[in-house]
């Protein structure tokens, strides 16, 4: 059997990613990093848009500026909140949501009962942005991005054989 050296460098953007020790929002004051212990008790307690993600997702990296500008937008609003789950960090959490593609964006309102199970899967691409105006009425104009218009990334799926 022949085996050939094989170049490393196809890795470094995971490493990057599994080595910064945060989400893609870490340490942004406008959207609340959540995870298995602190979701069951806000999304029951409050109304709160969520996306969830993985750090490793183009799509997600893409979404993410996009995202801390509507929770910047949202900061003045006292009837909503905007959160973030890191999938591959919480992947309890994920799993418990059903959590499909990425990013996925959920809305959790307060006292209904979704709320208390999982959410309402809110619209992709320029819907979302009106939606989030209509959550956030004094929040100004929408961001200047574009949102992306493809498909969620499917969750990699565990190899069987080991």
């Amino acid at each position: 059997m022949v085996l050939y050296p094989m170049s490393a460098a196809w890795l470094w953007p995971l490493l990057v990613v599994a080595s910064s020790g945060g989400g893609l929002f870490e340490g942004n004051p406008y959207v609340t990093n959540l995870d298995a212990s602190n979701f069951p008790s806000m999304m029951s307690n409050e109304t709160w848009i969520v996306n969830f993600y993985s750090p490793w997702c183009p799509h997600c990296q893409h979404f993410a500026p996009i995202w801390k500008q509507m929770a910047l937008s949202c900061a003045t609003q006292t009837n909503v909140h905007i959160g973030a789950v890191d999938c591959v960090a919480n992947k309890a959490t994920c799993r418990a949501q059903e959590i499909k593609g990425f990013p996925t964006v959920r809305e959790f309102v307060q006292g209904s009962s979704s709320a208390a199970s999982r959410g309402t899967d809110l619209p992709r691409g320029k819907k979302l942005q009106v939606v989030m105006r209509n959550r956030c009425p004094r929040a100004g104009p929408a961001p200047s991005p574009s949102l992306p218009l493809s498909p969620p990334v499917a969750p990699p799926t565990p190899n069987a054989g080991g």
